[in-house]
């Protein structure tokens, strides 16, 4: 099974925090078949989201599917953490990082169009995150 003491972890969760995702959507279908994953419906539904919103439609079903048995504190907590990884996103490509150093260009197109004061207020609150 690919789980965190799988030799390639590190490799695809970098992938995944650098905004590639397929290996987003990888890395969350991993974590929610891994029973001993630290709040991994947050960190599943996490990946997941993000794969969605970087255009990988495939990914839908699960934060969808996940959805139905998180708390509405698990759902907060994962949206949070989603609302986290783009702040550290939007900052790292704003002071000038890119595709030397691992950057997807979806998120790379995405943060061209982030504004501080629009990227998450106008999100539906009961589905922010995912279609």
């Amino acid at each position: 099974m690919f789980n965190v003491q799988h030799p390639d972890w590190d490799k695809f969760h970098h992938l995944a925090q650098y905004g590639h995702g397929g290996f987003q959507y990888f890395l969350s279908a991993q974590i929610i078949a891994s029973d001993d994953y630290p709040n991994r419906r947050i960190e599943a539904y996490k990946w997941a989201s993000l794969a969605v919103l970087l255009g990988e439609s495939f990914a839908e079903e699960i934060p969808n599917f996940l959805r139905q048995s998180m708390s509405e504190k698990e759902i907060e907590l994962a949206n949070q953490s989603i609302e986290d990884w783009f702040g550290i996103a939007i900052e790292a490509i704003r002071a000038g990082e890119g595709h030397s150093q691992g950057w997807s260009t979806s998120i790379l197109k995405m943060c061209i169009d982030i504004t501080d004061d629009d990227s998450f207020n106008s999100r539906d609150t009961e589905k922010p995150y995912s279609a």
